[in-house]
């Protein structure tokens, strides 16, 4: 499953935010992405462009229903948060209370 962070500008600093914890996916430099450190085992960061972001969740376990996910990023001297969205794992699927693309406000 990928999440898309789509920014209104450059942003710096961008991270994923699950259940109220944040992880730093991205240093922005002059528009260049910089990853900080490598994501936990099980999730893929991905810097699509200076204003885009991704976060792929390679297997989705029942233990991972109800989990909110939000990005944030430093823009223009103050963080912007996207909207929440909530995983409903049932059985073998999953379905989503919130659009897979988020964008920041």
């Amino acid at each position: 499953m990928k999440l898309t962070c789509v920014l209104p500008s450059n942003g710096a600093n961008t991270g994923w935010i699950v259940n109220g914890v944040r992880t730093e996916t991205a240093l922005l430099d002059d528009g260049t992405c910089n990853k900080p450190s490598p994501p936990p085992q099980g999730f893929i960061y991905t810097c699509v462009s200076s204003t885009v972001f991704t976060l792929t969740i390679l297997q989705v376990k029942r233990e991972q229903n109800g989990d909110q996910w939000k990005c944030d990023s430093w823009i223009n001297g103050g963080t912007l948060y996207s909207n929440i969205v909530t995983l409903k794992v049932q059985g073998k699927h999953i379905n989503l209370y919130s659009r897979l693309h988020v964008s920041v406000i």
